[in-house]
């Protein structure tokens, strides 16, 4: 579907455009959004959370988006604990705007039940559905998938929830020639002619071997889609592509050759129930629900999408921030970052260490599999609790940093730190280093991560050994313990892939 890292889309097609919600875990700015006239060439839009705060030690997951009487909905959740401890503390919230370009709402708070939710609207209501989470000991932690009445004029949910019988973890809702279809990760299908079930399994099995995300999309000519993970497996984690879907003549999706039809008719499905209005639902007599209030969309004109550009160079003269760098959890504000004080500069002020949940100045973007990544940076670090330099990062315990440093006997140096599940390791000594910009490059390969630093941007040293590394993104981190918060202003961060993407 695009050439970086897009952890499980939610994909949508309306008013002739394919658009993507793609959610950034501990990133903000938690979701970002994606057009495409084609499913093949994507443009980055404007964040629809840009305005939500995100939480000090949680992430942004499961993202679902959809399309209804001319407004876009996105529904999002938080983890806020681990799921080892026992309980999940997911809130789960929306929003919603004219367009993909926004205005986008506040968010509302709709409950905490569980994970991975999706709104499904038919003649003119609207129902939640979501995967539940038992916290009680001795329980499978998957209660069930649920549904229940979500009221768009007010945004609330209204009456009880229902059981969706033969439901499973992540399943979202899609109706086809009668039928209701339950598609979720894995890829598993299921189908019943009832919104609530119960739903039986495709006796054919999992639709893709690869499994992946399991979103179906009804493209603009009546033709099916399907997110999974590519063939051979996930080199960054969670990469996503799109496969041609075909309804066969037992009413069963297949993709490719992978399960051929059966050759029986489809069958007629019975009188489908929907869910009942409960009493005291907003819901008019004829089960329909009052339109929602205007929202007025904002102009809209910009070219058709371009395809993703596979090298990016920023040398931060604009005066604003590119959407592809995205922060940990806090967005990029002047009290940690200006395009402005050092006009051609990307100006950092430090704060907290990458092994930090809170305020942690780091800006990166995804990486690619095999990249070279390169930053000129300048910062006159004092005392050894003063960094800052290149990072690879994958989370606050999983990283690789090269770094301007102090050292009592050094001066100013060049040192690398890494981080292996929270164990701290030093894999190299430090490299005096001499006053002014310096040049920082990462290169990765084959799935080994080798640092280089150079004064004048031709000529290179090695600095550490090759260092092990999976998915993640690459950027530059400043931290500062001392409390002075040290100044790194960078004047350039550039992507070069070195192989073609799938």
């Amino acid at each position: 579907m695009t050439t970086t890292q897009r952890d499980h889309p939610s994909i949508i097609q309306a008013d002739g455009e394919y658009l993507a919600a793609i959610a950034t875990g501990r990133f903000y700015p938690g979701v970002l959004l994606f057009r495409s006239p084609d499913l093949t060439r994507w443009e980055q839009l404007p964040h629809p959370l840009e305005q939500v705060e995100m939480p000090e030690s949680g992430i942004v997951l499961d993202p679902d988006l959809s399309y209804v009487d001319g407004v876009y909905h996105l529904l999002y959740g938080t983890a806020l604990s681990a799921s080892e401890s026992g309980f999940a503390d997911s809130p789960i919230c929306h929003v919603r705007a004219p367009s993909p370009h926004g205005p986008w709402s506040p968010p509302v708070l709709l409950h905490a039940k569980g994970f991975h939710p999706s709104l499904y609207h038919e003649s003119g209501r609207s129902y939640l559905l979501w995967s539940e989470w038992d916290h009680r000991p001795g329980r499978d932690s998957f209660g069930g998938t649920w549904a229940q009445e979500f009221y768009r004029g007010t945004r609330r949910l209204t009456g009880r929830a229902h059981l969706v019988r033969g439901g499973a973890r992540g399943a979202r809702l899609h109706r086809r020639a009668g039928w209701y279809y339950l598609v979720a990760g894995g890829i598993a299908v299921a189908r019943s002619p009832h919104l609530t079930g119960p739903f039986h399994p495709d006796p054919h099995g999992a639709l893709v071997a690869e499994g992946g995300p399991g979103c179906l999309v009804e493209g603009r000519a009546g033709e099916w889609w399907l997110t999974a993970w590519p063939e051979g497996g996930c080199a960054l984690g969670s990469e996503t592509v799109v496969r041609a879907v075909d309804w066969a003549g037992d009413g069963w999706p297949r993709v490719g050759d992978a399960r051929p039809a059966t050759g029986a008719a489809a069958p007629v499905p019975p009188g489908g129930a929907r869910v009942p209005a409960e009493p005291g639902s907003t819901a008019r007599a004829d089960g329909r629900l009052p339109a929602e209030p205007e929202l007025t969309a904002p102009a809209d004109e910009r070219p058709p999408a371009e395809p993703e550009p596979l090298t990016h160079t920023d040398d931060f003269d604009a005066t604003e921030l590119a959407f592809c760098w995205q922060s940990v959890r806090r967005p990029p504000d002047p009290g940690w970052l200006s395009l402005g004080e050092r006009p051609g500069w990307l100006r950092l002020r430090a704060d907290e260490s990458p092994a930090s949940r809170h305020r942690v100045s780091l800006l990166a973007r995804h990486q690619h599999q095999d990249c070279e990544f390169t930053v000129l940076l300048d910062a006159q670090p004092t005392h050894f609790q003063q960094l800052a330099g290149l990072i690879h990062y994958t989370d606050h315990t999983r990283w690789h940093w090269l770094h301007l440093t102090h050292h009592e006997q050094l001066g100013r140096c060049l040192a690398v730190l890494t981080s292996d599940n929270g164990q701290l390791a030093a894999p190299a000594d430090p490299l005096p280093w001499p006053n002014g910009p310096v040049w920082l490059r990462a290169l990765l390969q084959h799935g080994e991560l080798r640092f280089t630093a150079s004064a004048d941007g031709g000529s290179w040293t090695g600095i550490g050994p090759p260092l092990p590394v999976s998915r993640g993104f690459l950027g530059v981190c400043a931290t500062d313990l001392t409390g002075a918060r040290l100044v790194c202003d960078v004047d350039r961060m550039s992507l070069r892939p070195l192989s073609s993407p799938r």
